[in-house]
């Protein structure tokens, strides 16, 4: 503490910090016991397991309060369906009433995992398929310009993933 005179002259007394952290720490104690020191209690909000054949899926239900029933309509076309509230109480407080699953403006949805898998096939494929249209595109002469044949062996053996080194300085 600051001597009396320091505080009569308008600075305001040093927080004990410390003494803060302690008191309310007894206090967490007092209402939780010694679990609250365990790290290994901490338990994420959001995580739910799916039942088997299926997969779970957080999505925005909404942005700043406000829903996009476009976005939600467009999810449901794409095989994802609200995961039932009453699956999954453990996420939710005693009081909560909605038939959906949805914390901090994030629904919780699911799918069949066979569809799931089949759309990220497909997706990994187009992202594949577009690299390759990009690499090709790199390999071929503008119009013009004399061809690239010079580099053939280079184009050849270079996909997209790899990395080239530095090169040694003689």
């Amino acid at each position: 503490m600051r001597p009396a005179a320091e505080q009569r002259a308008g600075r305001p007394a040093a927080i004990d910090h410390i003494g803060r952290a302690k008191a309310r720490m007894a206090e967490i104690r007092t209402l939780q016991g010694d679990a609250a020191m365990d790290v290994a209690e901490y338990q994420d909000k959001f995580y739910a397991e799916a039942p088997p054949g299926w997969v779970y899926n957080w999505k925005n239900h909404s942005i700043f309060n406000k829903e996009y029933p476009q976005y939600f309509a467009s999810l449901q076309r794409n095989g994802w369906e609200p995961v039932p509230a009453q699956r999954h109480r453990e996420l939710l407080y005693p009081e909560y009433n909605d038939e959906n699953i949805i914390i901090e403006g994030m629904i919780l949805m699911e799918r069949p995992k066979e569809l799931h898998d089949a759309r990220v096939r497909r997706e990994h494929q187009r992202a594949i398929g577009q690299i390759r249209t990009a690499e090709q595109k790199l390999a071929e002469a503008p119009a013009g310009t004399a061809p690239r044949d010079e580099n053939q062996k280079l184009r050849s053996s270079m996909r997209a993933g790899q990395t080239v080194g530095p090169a040694d300085i003689p």
